[in-house]
């Protein structure tokens, strides 16, 4: 068996090697491998054996470009750090985009820090889907070294790279990102990236994100408005309620009414600071909310009251 495994990491697997891997009680390994050649990651990587990692980087030189991407995908999921070296071969260096794009998504997953360098570096030079998915695997790694280039990202040339780094750095919280991510929002022309920057912005822990937020109550998309209700509520400040009773007062689309209420609520949960229309009701003495006295029946009567 071991030396059936050894033999697999030297090279990339075959059908006979699998094959006899299944003679040896080892059917579950045997599946995995066998799904890889085919181009599956799934069994691989629903298994996580780590006896799989060298098998599955020698298919990294496999011929066919869907193999490498299955392993590369699968590699992602074993938990297992030795393979990263080879997904930053694959990453920089594979012709293939889709294995590229598997690479990057399996470093993100192993947040092993020797990737952190060459994959900001391939920020700048990767194809389009492949950048994507670098800025996810950047959050997945979660340094904030990479804060800097994912905040030069946000004026990428191209939409799907502007949004994926807006959510990354949501996914690494940090003050420093407030500034960045407000004037990219001012400059944004697409909605679907305004909301990813104002989602973002509701990650932060940061006074210095209301103004923005506040200000994205205006945007033009109800999406965003609704994003940034969802974002004022949990920054539980009391200083966003004059914009939001502002903004539910429009006729206005009813889910950006109903998503600005609930941030006033919520705001007003959190702090205790109610207004008039919304605090909980409480009566005054005298005006019925003290214990009623017993009174005795009268004498008169079987049930208490006077026939």
């Amino acid at each position: 068996m071991a030396s059936l495994l050894a033999m697999l990491e030297r090279r990339p697997p075959k059908r006979a090697a699998i094959q006899r891997l299944r003679q040896l009680g080892e059917t579950n390994l045997a599946q995995a491998l066998d799904a890889a050649f085919a181009g599956d990651p799934r069994p691989a990587a629903l298994l996580r054996d780590p006896r799989l990692a060298g098998p599955l980087e020698a298919l990294l030189g496999d011929r066919a470009a869907r193999r490498r991407s299955a392993a590369a995908e699968a590699l992602g999921h074993l938990a297992d750090p030795r393979p990263v070296p080879a997904l930053l071969l694959a990453l920089r260096g594979d012709p293939a985009p889709e294995v590229r794009r598997a690479a990057a998504r399996s470093l993100g997953r192993l947040g092993d820090r020797r990737a952190l360098g060459p994959l900001i570096d391939s920020l700048d030079v990767a194809d389009t889907a492949t950048r994507c998915e670098i800025a996810s695997a950047l959050a997945g790694i979660g340094d904030e070294r990479a804060l800097d280039r994912l905040a030069t990202a946000l004026h990428d040339y191209d939409a799907g790279v502007r949004r994926a780094a807006a959510i990354a750095l949501g996914r690494i919280p940090n003050a420093r990102s407030v500034a960045p991510l407000a004037a990219a929002l001012r400059q944004e022309r697409q909605s679907a990236v305004r909301e990813a920057f104002v989602r973002a912005l509701g990650q932060i822990e940061s006074p210095a994100r209301l103004p923005p937020l506040i200000r994205a109550l205006d945007d033009s998309s109800d999406l965003v408005v609704i994003a940034a209700a969802h974002a004022l509520a949990s920054s539980g400040s009391p200083k966003a309620i004059a914009a939001l009773t502002a903004r539910s007062r429009w006729p206005a689309f009813r889910a950006v009414r109903e998503a600005c209420e609930a941030a006033i609520r919520a705001i007003r949960e959190a702090t205790g600071q109610w207004g008039a229309e919304l605090a909980p009701a409480t009566a005054p003495s005298g005006t019925g909310s003290e214990a009623v006295p017993d009174i005795p029946p009268a004498p008169d009567s079987e049930e208490g009251y006077p026939p």
